[in-house]
């Protein structure tokens, strides 16, 4: 009786993590297809405060810079930089 709820929280993490490995292979697989956000329009976007959005998480900050496929976020009251690989953006709100 005390092993089923284990087994149903560890079968919820799995399908977790089976989902966000699903979206990184889709990701990828476009990427070679040449399916990617373009860097023009991300490059409007610098100096502009924003809410990016990852696949499992988002980021709230002021972007900073664009090289490659990186992003450099400036977060918070401390200015915490954060760099995010634009790969895995699926979206960007300006504020």
């Amino acid at each position: 009786m005390v092993f089923i709820p284990i087994i149903v929280v560890f079968a919820i993490i799995i399908f977790n993590d089976d989902k966000k490995k699903k979206y990184v292979i889709l990701k990828l697989r476009n990427k070679k297809r040449g399916i990617k956000m373009a860097h023009k329009l991300m490059e409007k976007y610098i100096g502009h405060k924003c809410l990016i959005y990852t696949i499992d998480n988002h980021i709230e900050g002021t972007i900073k810079s664009l090289e490659g496929n990186w992003l450099e976020v400036e977060c918070g009251k401390k200015k915490k930089i954060e760099i995010v690989n634009i790969e895995f953006v699926e979206k960007i709100d300006v504020l």
